[in-house]
Order: C-alpha cells, then sequence, then structure tokens
C-alpha cells in the first residue's frame, strides 16, 4: 500500500491541475504527461478525434522531433484503432 502513495499524490496533483485549466490542449498535455511518468512508458501519445479519420489534437510525449516527422499523418487505421469504435463508442 505505501507504494501506490506517491502515485496516488501524483493522481491527485494531476486532478488539482485539470480543475484549473480552460483549454482543451494544456488538459490533454497533462494527462498524457501523467500517464507517461505513472506507467514508466517510454512514449505516450493522446488524440481526440476530427471527424475524418485523424486527430485534432494529437499529442505525443517522449517522441523526438525526426522520428515525429518520418511518422506522417496519424490516423486512427494506423495507429490500430477501428473506425466506428472511434465515431461510435461502445456504451457501457
Amino acid at each position: 500500500m505505501s507504494d501506490d502513495v506517491p502515485a496516488m499524490r501524483r493522481l491527485l496533483d494531476v486532478v488539482g491541475r485539470l480543475g484549473a485549466e480552460r483549454h482543451s490542449e494544456p488538459v490533454l498535455r497533462t494527462i498524457l504527461d501523467a500517464a507517461r511518468e505513472l506507467t514508466g512508458a517510454r512514449y505516450a501519445a493522446i488524440g481526440v478525434p476530427d471527424g475524418d479519420g485523424g486527430f485534432a489534437p494529437f499529442l505525443t510525449a517522449g517522441v523526438d522531433s525526426a522520428t515525429w516527422a518520418r511518422s506522417g499523418r496519424v490516423t486512427a487505421h494506423r495507429i490500430g484503432l477501428r473506425p466506428g469504435r472511434v465515431t461510435h463508442p461502445r456504451r457501457s
């Protein structure tokens, strides 16, 4: 349980920062950075579907500019999402 304390503190910090933010991109960046940190991931990405099969915005962390430039346009299909799942999410 004591191992969970730093992660819980980090999550509480994220929640506080999200509540204070008024624009979507900084909120997404906060979520992205926290997810990467808490999972120990080398790379992370988050995007909002744009309705045309792509994302606007699509943010990354841990990806250098040369790698990003080589990646080309990011689409739902290219990252393994089924288009129907993006446009019509399943309800629980």
